[in-house]
């Protein structure tokens, strides 16, 4: 038997259906609640834990018809609840299904079936007049000829089966997030963390980034469209007509790009920050590339690149899925695809000791690239107030950069200044905003940013061709959103399903036909349902 990791995880994002002729019911569905690959059941009070090598299977049309044929043979799960079912991923091979049972009428537990010519073992657990049963079943011929890895594995999983939520009334909208951010569908994974239960108003700002975050990768998506307007107006109502009156004395001939280029030329080190929900933020940093790249700047360092990854991406020239999470976002893709274009070395900075300070750790892995090379120009691209140059309650890492390099960077702001404006952008400088109720101007520059994003805002100089695709079997869709993901096809070839999108959005099934505009190229085309269904895969020139 191979050895076990001495970590557990805990049933994430599933649902619930009947294992009979009315399999495609889900109860309980609206009951599940998870996080961290934990799942909790408030109606079935079920909390339930798995071996750290097991993973999730989704329960689309042929697991779901695989999973009929195979409890034929067991008739003591006919009308049972299916709950999960996992597969290892590691030798011994074998898949578990685990079924739940309210209404139970007998009191034997323990292994009630060892089936060795089948490689099966099946489990059931009592508590009161509920069951659990674990079916075990080996995917490939076991070594030992008693079933024994099956059982012994079967009984670990057994007695971690409780019927309480006593966990869940611990878990945090941090926990549901890092549970439901890896699933690829993402009509799926912000469903799931809508119907997290709010047990605080401490958590409403956590609610609020995480969701929005998950809709920020969706195009044409009018729930991030609500999201952030109802946390923008309350902010544009405050400061609007002070906004105003400071336009009308702005310089409005020059473009704020122009400006930005004006201010940057004799500078070291430029730092942008940016809302890790908003995809407009990386257009803006998208479109400064060229300026920069015109000022000899040569190095971007990003914060949102996970540790180690960047080296990768490098090499690659394009983001995979594994380059970072917000880098996911199709715009960040597009940013990072145009810095490796524009020959710039991209640097991974936030990455510590666990018992190290955050913000001092990433102003020393910065110092480091001109410990390595006094030449260098950097760019870095943070998220929200790392670049405050000063903070009453917390210094930041600029702070901390500036102390231990000697270097003042020059700092832009882009997600605290929310006001209308004619153009797609304004910027003022710190000394202009000091009336500003809860603005910490200690950066040397606001940059309002009214971006909308779109592909014509990265393929300026290209014509677009409109496509229309055809939803075979749509009618049994209609009226439901469906995600579309349209992938370079080169990037796809290589990467397959760890490729980053360059454009992601949502269409609602009205008729047989989603529409959308491409420029030039080969790109591969995906339709998910929003139960992950694959609706549509295809090839598309232009």
């Amino acid at each position: 038997m191979a050895i076990k990791h001495n970590i557990y995880i805990f049933i994430t994002g599933i649902l619930i259906l009947f294992c009979s002729c009315t399999v495609n019911k889900i109860p309980f569905a609206k009951d599940n609640y998870s996080y961290d690959t934990k799942l909790f059941n408030t109606n079935l009070e079920i909390s339930s834990t798995f071996f750290g090598d097991m993973k999730l299977q989704n329960f689309d049309s042929k697991n779901i018809k695989y999973i009929k044929q195979l409890i034929r043979h067991f008739p003591i799960l006919k009308n049972k609840t299916l709950i999960a079912y996992l597969k290892t991923n590691v030798e011994p091979n074998y898949e578990t299904l685990m079924f739940f049972d309210y209404k139970n009428a007998t009191l034997d537990e323990g292994v009630i079936k060892n089936d060795l010519k089948k490689g099966v073992v099946l489990y059931k657990k009592n508590i009161k007049n509920k069951a659990v049963y674990l079916l075990l079943k080996s995917t490939t011929k076991m070594q030992s000829k008693n079933n024994a890895t099956l059982i012994a594995d079967g009984k670990t999983m057994i007695d971690k089966i409780t019927f309480d939520n006593l966990d869940f009334d611990k878990t945090t909208y941090f926990d549901v997030f890092n549970g439901v951010k890896e699933i690829d569908n993402y009509l799926i994974s912000r469903d799931k963390l809508k119907k997290t239960l709010q047990k605080s108003n401490d958590e409403k700002f956590n609610q609020f980034q995480f969701l929005t975050t998950i809709n920020s990768f969706i195009s044409n998506n009018k729930e991030y469209d609500s999201l952030i307007s109802k946390r923008e107006n309350k902010i544009k109502e405050r400061n609007q007509s002070l906004i105003d009156s400071l336009l009308l004395k702005c310089d409005t001939v020059k473009s704020v790009l122009v400006k930005i280029n004006d201010l940057i030329k004799d500078e070291k080190v430029v730092m942008l920050n940016e809302s890790h929900w908003s995809p407009k933020h990386r257009i803006l940093a998208f479109q400064l590339l060229d300026i920069l790249k015109q000022n000899e700047f040569n190095y971007l360092a990003i914060e949102a690149i996970d540790t180690k990854k960047d080296s990768v991406l490098n090499l690659m020239k394009f983001p995979s899925k594994n380059t970072g999470y917000y880098t996911r976002e199709p715009y960040f893709g597009h940013f990072l695809r145009k810095a490796k274009k524009l020959g710039f070395q991209i640097v991974a900075y936030d990455y510590s000791d666990n018992n190290e300070n955050r913000e001092l750790a990433q102003a020393i892995n910065l110092k480091k690239i001109f410990d390595n090379n006094s030449k260098v120009k950097l760019f870095v691209y943070a998220g929200i107030d790392h670049i405050l140059e000063s903070n009453p309650t917390k210094k930041r890492m600029a702070e901390y950069f500036k102390e231990i390099s000697g270097i003042n960077p020059l700092t832009f702001s882009q997600d605290k200044l929310i006001a209308n404006t004619k153009d797609d952008l304004a910027m003022f400088y710190s000394s202009d905003l000091k009336n500003i109720p809860k603005l910490n101007t200690s950066v040397d520059c606001f940059i309002i940013n009214n971006i909308k994003p779109s592909l014509n805002e990265i393929y300026q100089n290209q014509i677009f061709r409109k496509f229309n695709i055809k939803i075979d079997n749509y009618k049994k869709h209609l009226g439901e959103d469906v995600l579309v993901k349209i992938y370079s096809l080169d990037e796809y070839n290589i990467l397959k399903s760890n490729a980053i999108p360059i454009l992601i959005f949502m269409n609602k099934i009205n008729n047989n036909k989603i529409e959308f505009e491409l420029p030039e190229g080969e790109f591969l085309i995906k339709v998910w349902s929003n139960k992950d269904e694959l609706l549509y895969k295809k090839v598309v020139t232009y």
